[in-house]
């Protein structure tokens, strides 16, 4: 998995920073390319994210990433209208798939695609519902990274007890709101709420 993010990681890095202008990237000591990087990875992911920075710094010593926590998406995403057109705004920044629009809509990015074409980067084995959260009119902005997966665990038993062919769990919120009142239990002497079989 760290290999996979390394290799994300290093198209993001090396396109950005082959991209940008000179005031975009800054040359560090050494005649590095110094690449700003805003993240929204906390807790037990901000250390694995520097691992995996430190990785990338080392195997390609002619650039230096700085990554730099900014809080969460929303933060982050408030301090990037503060910053963008200016010299403290970052070279790359990771967003959400909900503040995708509103990157492309500010006009101040370059679309990833640009360099998955330049390097001809096979994208073939994305998922591709991950990718259509990053994708307008048939182009992708963004590197899909650290996108969440949503799961829904549920209990056999319980939906054979309510008559639920427990071989066939919801696949839309419609079949699950079904799903759930079926599953639900009412007690009466339980005013303020219901026992959930979930």
């Amino acid at each position: 998995m760290r290999k996979v993010l390394a290799s994300f990681l290093a198209l993001m890095f090396i396109g950005f920073a082959a991209g940008c202008s000179s005031e975009d990237a800054g040359e560090a000591a050494g005649g590095k390319t110094e690449v700003v990087f805003w993240h929204s990875m906390s807790g037990d992911l901000e250390p694995v994210l520097n691992d995996i920075v430190a990785d990338f710094n080392q195997t390609h010593p002619e650039i230096e990433v700085k990554p730099v926590f900014q809080g969460t998406y929303e933060e982050a995403l408030t301090k990037w209208n503060a910053a963008a057109g200016t010299k403290d705004a970052p070279t790359i920044m990771q967003t959400f798939e909900v503040g995708t629009k509103h990157m492309i809509d500010s006009g101040k990015i370059v679309p990833v695609q640009t360099w998955i074409d330049k390097d001809k980067y096979d994208v073939s084995q994305w998922e591709k519902n991950i990718v259509n959260y990053y994708t307008v009119n048939g182009r992708i902005y963004s590197m899909p990274f650290n996108s969440s997966t949503p799961v829904l665990i549920y209990n056999k038993d319980a939906f054979r007890e309510a008559g639920l062919d427990p071989e066939k769990p919801p696949l839309t919120y419609s079949e699950l709101k079904e799903a759930a009142k079926k599953l639900t239990k009412k007690k009466e002497k339980k005013p303020n709420g219901t026992d959930s079989r979930f």
